[in-house]
Parts: structure tokens; C-alpha cells; sequence
């Protein structure tokens, strides 16, 4: 038996389980098993298109189902969905014959639910990751004459500051290069190409961000120390102490009046 005949009786064997009808004319009949031929081939557009036409010839169960599978099985699940619904309205169909219908109309749900769900990830994946940019920071810090004598170098409020906002910016860049390491993996692991792209632009937006938190912390925190360094060494005399962060750099100047 040739594969396009074996198609042809499948189909068959299935359309008598929803319903006999009448016997298919020559001309319908002609046109039908060119659409089962097609179906074998898995060539469904040709395929639907030759069952529309006989059943344009001469409606009736058998070529309703058939056009609806090959509009399914072609991807064109809202068509064949429009097909079964206009198949289950017939009324002399058995219990058996509705619950094949509606396993069919079932998976064509899913399957739409399903494109509909990659779509709206692959449009998210699609925008644009905005990413920050760190505006340049400069900060000047001035003291005057360091009251030495009457506390402690270790309670200077400015070297405080200094060392507890370079703990942050330090705790932060590692926080950013954790994640920038987590996005990689997510990129590494993605089956959408797309999904791939936009783990990649975070993984690197994340570990400037960390480059940019890291240097600005460890700049913030040594000049914490040198303050104090300072304050315990200068006894009162007048100092100044100016640090500039900026997009890739920080740094720093001291100045005294001996």
C-alpha cells in the first residue's frame, strides 16, 4: 500500500469513528485524496486547501475533520480550533466521537498558550536593558583644626564616614560581580537565543557597575584610614583632605599647615 493510500485510509478509519456521512462525489473525492497525498508529505498548507475545497464540493464530517487536523498540524491552531467547534455542533455525533474533538480542541489550546508564552518572553528579552550610569561624584572634605587633644582620633565623624561608605561600595561591588557570575549562568543555560542576549547584556552591565563600586569603595575606605592616619598624627595643626570619585577613577589629596 503506498503511503499517500495509507494516509487515505487512517483518515478514513477516523472519520467513521465521528460520523459516516454521505459518500464523497468523483470530483470531491479526486480532490481529497490529493489532500490526503499532501498530508502524508506533511505538506498541511496544500493539504488544508485541497480539504477545504471538497468540502466546498460536498460537506460532511469526514472532510470537516480532516481539514481541521491539517490545519493543526500545520500550526494554524486558531483555523483548526474555528473547524473542531464547527464540527462539534453537529448534533448526531456520539460520545466517544465529542471527546476526540475536544482532546484535539485541548491541545490546540496548549499549544497556543504556549506560543503566546515565548512571544511575550521573547519581547521582553528583546528590550533593552537600561542601565545606569554613575553620575561623577566630588567630594571635598575640609577640616579645620583637628581637636586632637581633647578625643580620640578614632572618633573623627569624617574618617568614619569615609571607612563605612567604602565598606559599602566594596560590599556592593561584590554583591554586583555575585550576580553579574549568576547572569552569566543563566546566558550559559538559556534555550532562547534571545534569552541568551539579554542574560549577556546584564552579566556585563553588572560587572562595570561592580568594577565602578569597587574602585569608588576602595578609594573611600583607604582615604578613611589615611584620615585617621592623619588626624592621630597632625596634634591639632591644620589639614585639608580632598577626594575625587569619578565614571573610572577615585583619588585623593592631603594637604597641612606645619
Amino acid at each position: 500500500m503506498t503511503p499517500g493510500r495509507s494516509v487515505v485510509v487512517a483518515i478514513a478509519a477516523m472519520f467513521v469513528l465521528l460520523h459516516g456521512g454521505p459518500a464523497l462525489g468523483q470530483n470531491a473525492r479526486k480532490i481529497f485524496d490529493e489532500g490526503a497525498k499532501a498530508y502524508s508529505e506533511q505538506r498541511y498548507a496544500t493539504a488544508a486547501e485541497k480539504f477545504e475545497q471538497a468540502y466546498s464540493l460536498k460537506p460532511n464530517t469526514r472532510t470537516l475533520f480532516a481539514w481541521a487536523q491539517a490545519e493543526r498540524f500545520g500550526g494554524n491552531c486558531s483555523k483548526a480550533i474555528e473547524l473542531l467547534d464547527k464540527l462539534e455542533s453537529k448534533k448526531k455525533l456520539s460520545k466517544a466521537n465529542r471527546e476526540a474533538i475536544k482532546e484535539n480542541k485541548l491541545e490546540c489550546q496548549r499549544l497556543l498558550a504556549e506560543a503566546r508564552r515565548l512571544a511575550a518572553e521573547t519581547q521582553r528579552a528583546a528590550q533593552p536593558v537600561a542601565e545606569p550610569t554613575p553620575e561623577p561624584v566630588a567630594a571635598e572634605l575640609e577640616t579645620s583644626v583637628d581637636d586632637t587633644a581633647t578625643r580620640g582620633w578614632y572618633a573623627d565623624p569624617v574618617g568614619g564616614v569615609l571607612v563605612s561608605t567604602g565598606v559599602v561600595g566594596i560590599g556592593l561591588a561584590i554583591g554586583l560581580a555575585l550576580s553579574a557570575s549568576s547572569a552569566n549562568d543563566e546566558a550559559e543555560q538559556a534555550v532562547l537565543h534571545s534569552e541568551y542576549l539579554a542574560a549577556r547584556e546584564r552579566a556585563r552591565s553588572r560587572s562595570r557597575l561592580a568594577f565602578i563600586a569597587a574602585g569608588a569603595g576602595a578609594a573611600l575606605l583607604t582615604t578613611g584610614l589615611i584620615r585617621y592616619v592623619l588626624v592621630k598624627g597632625t596634634n591639632g595643626r591644620e589639614s585639608g583632605l580632598a577626594v575625587v570619585v569619578s565614571r573610572d577613577s577615585a583619588g585623593l589629596s592631603w594637604s597641612a599647615i606645619f
